[in-house]
């Protein structure tokens, strides 16, 4: 059995807790990131948003298959804040294969997907 080094371990138990998040845009308009202290609203379903929206991206937090599903949702949020969104909305959630380790086992990730979304402003009016 092969050891590895005290320098490697420490460094390939860093890289197997990382959050990866990731954005696909849709449609044309592109918003400003809103700052970290900006708070992401939460949804099960569309059909709980109190608010007119716009679609901005579907985003997607993953963490290692250790990870808590409050850090993984807090990744989510942050991409959701990358991207000019105030609200989320929940689609799947998951523990999923992602890759294989070096000795051929499958390695785990803890995924959520969710609908990112930004509070459509009212149409300006110009008074007369």
């Amino acid at each position: 059995m092969r050891l590895l080094s005290p320098l490697v371990a420490p460094a390939l138990a860093f890289l197997a807790g990382c959050m990866h998040t990731s954005a696909f845009l849709l449609g044309e308009t592109r918003f400003a990131p809103h700052p970290r202290d900006h708070e992401i609203l939460v949804f099960d379903t569309i059909e709980d948003v109190p608010f007119p929206y716009v679609k901005v991206a579907r985003v997607v937090a993953s963490g290692s298959s250790q990870s808590r599903w409050d850090s993984v949702l807090a990744g989510l949020k942050d991409k959701a804040r990358e991207v000019g969104a105030d609200a989320i909305v929940l689609g799947r959630a998951g523990d999923d294969a992602a890759d294989l380790d070096s000795a051929g086992g499958v390695v785990m990730r803890r995924t959520l997907w969710a609908l990112a979304i930004r509070r459509q402003q009212p149409p300006r009016t110009t008074p007369q």
